[in-house]
């Protein structure tokens, strides 16, 4: 018997012990219910009044062709069992010139359009939302002006090793890819650049089909943004460069299963204004924060939006202007060394699913939080 059979012989006696263990708990569970239902009261939590009403609004307009503005809005608390998206009875993106117009509801709380020509988006002109909720609140961001960033910035992979330590405690060397971006940075000092990295891999999940056999079914291009987790901002004032380009590792990490069909690295460099700056920056330190005693005090993250009717609702988030330059690298699997996929493994006994043996994923590559089983556009591999 091979290293493979033993594997299948040894998953079907842990199979039949499993479903033996099933039953039993289930029949001492529902016992144990039926005991303890008799003796316990009810009990009603009350949620803190008013703490479900702050709102949260994150919302950005980004010149392109064609610019968009997209926004968001939910409640910071949710103790009545609903959705946190709140829906807005109007959404609508303003100029300092006067001119606006309604940006399209795509879904409960969510908002998205297109600028069309009723509002011109050019550099250095003041924008700002105006939001109305269901409630008759009436909420309105500052003005944020448009600054625009330098384009041709690069990036580059580089391949090596890194010695971590594994679950067992031993130091071992595994491949890590380094990632380095060069950025050129604003001739006006006063703005500010924000980066964005987004990572998206190919991913094959698997099919039993009736012979027992594992076979690839369907392929998923998944993406990963981490989004508030993984801010990264820069000040060029506090940076001493002797040219206007500034070179940083964007990112380090291990290779594993994400490049073992292909791998495609996005960075966003945005220009933003100081106060979205201070706001990203101020969120990053509460990201980051260890609990350590000799920490600055974590304060109130300021909003640059207000709530017109109740000015003493607070209301949560950012809405700003962003001027970009999109960066993108594909690593081909061959480049990464030819890394392992995770969802090949032995051969399930009796059509057993071939989650038992891999990550959930490997059933349904749907379950990943964000993908799709159509090619994306930027896409250079098979």
């Amino acid at each position: 018997m091979n290293f493979y059979n033993l594997l299948n012989e040894l998953a079907v006696m842990d199979f039949r012990s499993h479903i033996s263990k099933i039953i039993r708990n289930t029949l001492l569970g529902l016992l144990f219910m039926a005991i303890v239902s008799s003796c316990l009261d009810k009990i009603d939590l009350q949620a803190p009044g008013g703490i479900s009403e702050d709102v949260v609004v994150e919302a950005k307009l980004v010149k392109s062709n064609p610019s968009t503005i997209s926004v968001n809005i939910t409640r910071l608390f949710n103790f009545d069992g609903f959705s946190n998206q709140v829906t807005a009875k109007t959404v609508m993106l303003e100029s300092d010139d006067g001119s606006s117009m309604e940006v399209r509801r795509v879904g409960d709380g969510v908002y998205r359009s297109e600028i069309t020509d009723e509002l011109e988006i050019d550099y250095g002109r003041g924008y700002r939302i105006k939001l109305l909720l269901q409630n008759q609140d009436l909420i309105e961001s500052d003005y944020d002006t448009l600054q625009r960033v330098r384009k041709g910035n690069t990036l580059t992979a580089i391949k090596g090793t890194k010695l971590i330590e594994d679950d067992f405690g031993d130091i071992r060397e595994r491949p890590n890819m380094r990632y380095i971006l060069k950025s050129y940075l604003t001739d006006d000092k006063e703005t500010k650049i924000h980066w964005e990295v987004i990572r998206d891999f190919k991913f094959t999940d698997l099919l039993v089909n009736r012979r027992f056999e594992i076979i690839p079914n369907k392929i998923c291009y998944v993406t990963e943004n981490r989004g508030l987790l993984d801010i990264r901002v820069l000040d060029p004032k506090v940076v001493n460069l002797s040219s206007d380009l500034y070179q940083q590792e964007i990112i380090e990490e291990e290779i594993d299963y994400q490049y073992a069909e292909g791998y495609n690295l996005t960075v966003v460099q945005e220009a933003i204004t100081e106060k979205t700056y201070n706001y990203y920056n101020e969120i990053s330190k509460v990201v980051v924060r260890t609990g350590n005693m000799f920490e600055e005090p974590a304060g109130k993250i300021r909003s640059n939006m207000t709530n017109l009717t109740n000015p003493d609702s607070e209301i949560f988030g950012m809405f700003y202007t962003a001027d970009h330059d999109t960066i993108r690298l594909f690593i081909s699997r061959e480049q990464a060394g030819n890394p392992d996929t995770v969802c090949f493994r032995p051969v399930p006994p009796f059509g057993q699913s071939p989650c038992r043996f891999a990550i959930a994923e490997c059933c349904d590559c749907l379950t990943f939080d964000v993908s799709t089983t159509q090619k994306p556009a930027f896409w250079k591999g098979e």
